[in-house]
């Protein structure tokens, strides 16, 4: 399912509340019940596919949110190894899923920081 700009961020950020509001839980128990869940369990993953399926993360809607703390080098680097901008250290995805089995109210700050992230790019696609 290839999505628009606005649908995947308002399906993230549903998602990030859903996750700050049920600690403990996963990205794919909020999918749980969908016929085809997105890439990753993610539709800022899902939006950077190209025509031939192709996950694209230097087109993520959420990339600014990965980069505090981790230079523009190095996640430049991390895309040419092939890795997520999401996965690194500094961004609130990383800690978010390292926290989530164990420290869930922690883990919750941090989905929601990801939601209100999500709240102020659709903001901004309203002015």
């Amino acid at each position: 399912m290839k999505l628009i700009r606005k649908e995947a961020l308002e399906e993230c950020r549903k998602m990030w509340q859903w996750l700050a509001d049920n600690p403990g839980k996963f990205k794919s128990s909020y999918f749980n019940d969908k016929e085809s869940p997105p890439r990753n369990f993610c539709c800022a993953c899902e939006y950077t596919l190209d025509e031939s399926g192709y996950k694209n993360c230097d087109k993520c809607l959420l990339l600014e949110l990965w980069r505090p703390g981790a230079s523009a080098q190095i996640i430049a680097d991390m895309l040419l190894q092939g890795n997520c901008p999401c996965e690194a250290i500094t961004s609130p995805y990383y800690s978010w899923r390292e926290l989530v089995p164990t420290e869930k109210d922690e883990a919750s700050r941090y989905a929601q920081r990801i939601a209100n992230y999500c709240t102020f790019l659709l903001r901004k696609e309203k002015e």
